[in-house]
């Protein structure tokens, strides 16, 4: 049983630790509302973080 237990909580801690790692790519463009055209250059910052990025000449960004 204390095997069992302690196979138990390594299995979580690895399972912790793989999610603490995980890193998600956002994507999107920005627009301008009034002409509907990409706007390049523009700051794109998480929000309540420091990551961010920079739209491409076409609007594009990504933040990983």
């Amino acid at each position: 049983m204390k095997r069992n237990l302690t196979y138990l909580i390594t299995l979580f801690f690895l399972f912790i630790s793989g999610i603490s790692f995980a890193q998600h790519t956002i994507k999107g463009v920005v627009f301008d509302a009034g002409s509907n055209t990409t706007l390049p250059g523009v700051n794109v910052v998480e929000k309540g973080t420091v990551n961010g990025s920079i739209t491409d000449i076409d609007g594009n960004f990504t933040i990983t």
